[in-house]
């Protein structure tokens, strides 16, 4: 059996677990967190194996907990799904060990350890400004620029029972009317998918409302879009566009059905 690890494109290290081998261990460079379990052990037992490997005494833990919120720095309600993590030094969105998203509530919990780390906030989320990276080399690509003090955050060497706040600009959503070609609204199910990439990339199926409208949180996550509205009775139509990365206003996008 092999066991590969990806940290980024172009590295990855791979370990094999030789038949009959009781343990196997993997060090990965990036961040160099330790993986040894017992090839038999249970799911609970080889979840403990990848805990993040820190200097051990009899008096200290060796790890620490921080409760991360994440709000809307509009409305101040949790913003749900967002990625969270650790890192020594953070200078981009990395994969960093005990990742963790969050919850309905925005709020998640970290186990660091007592050495000082930094406390990341990121990676593509539907209808607020977040930090990540492109997904291409093209550098027409939209890439957000935030402040560092945005999305990282210091916690100093021993500190206990941290909470830390982020706060998420939200981005203004797209609104998409469906209507007859006679401008009669109709209320159709949306298909939202990045042109080029089909069904790789898109969202989920979406509802409009009795008058034809939704309004869909698109932005940052995609702007080079193609809509398809399909009513009831069979009615469809699409339409492609291209959102402004002006993020203050609202954009409407009209499918005409038939």
């Amino acid at each position: 059996m092999a066991i590969r690890v990806a940290t980024t494109s172009g590295l990855e290290v791979d370990r094999m677990i030789e038949r009959d081998s009781p343990r196997a261990s993997l060090v990965y460079p990036y961040f160099e967190p330790k993986f040894e379990a017992s090839v038999a052990s249970s799911p609970n037992d080889l979840a403990k194996g990848n805990a993040p490997a820190t200097e051990r005494s009899s008096n200290t833990p060796s790890t620490r907990s921080v409760t991360v919120r994440v709000h809307n720095a509009d409305g101040g309600g949790g913003v749900p799904g967002v990625g969270v993590g650790w890192a020594s030094n953070v200078d981009r969105i990395p994969i960093s060990p005990g990742m963790q998203a969050t919850d309905d509530d925005g709020i998640a919990t970290l186990n660091v350890p007592q050495r000082s780390v930094e406390i990341f906030v990121g990676g593509r989320r539907y209808g607020f400004l977040t930090q990540c990276a492109r997904m291409t080399s093209d550098t027409r690509e939209y890439k957000p620029l935030l402040e560092r003090s945005a999305w990282v955050r210091p916690v100093s060497a021993g500190d206990q029972d941290l909470e830390l706040t982020f706060e998420l600009q939200p981005v203004a959503p797209l609104k998409v009317v469906v209507q007859t070609e006679d401008g009669t609204p109709k209320a159709a199910e949306l298909q939202i998918t990045r042109r080029g990439w089909g069904e790789h990339y898109s969202m989920p199926t979406i509802q409009t409302d009795d008058q034809g409208q939704a309004n869909v949180p698109v932005r940052q996550v995609m702007f080079d879009i193609e809509i398809t509205a399909t009513t009831e009775d069979g009615m469809q139509g699409s339409i492609a566009v291209n959102l402004s990365k002006d993020f203050d206003d609202s954009e409407v996008a009209i499918v005409t059905v038939k």
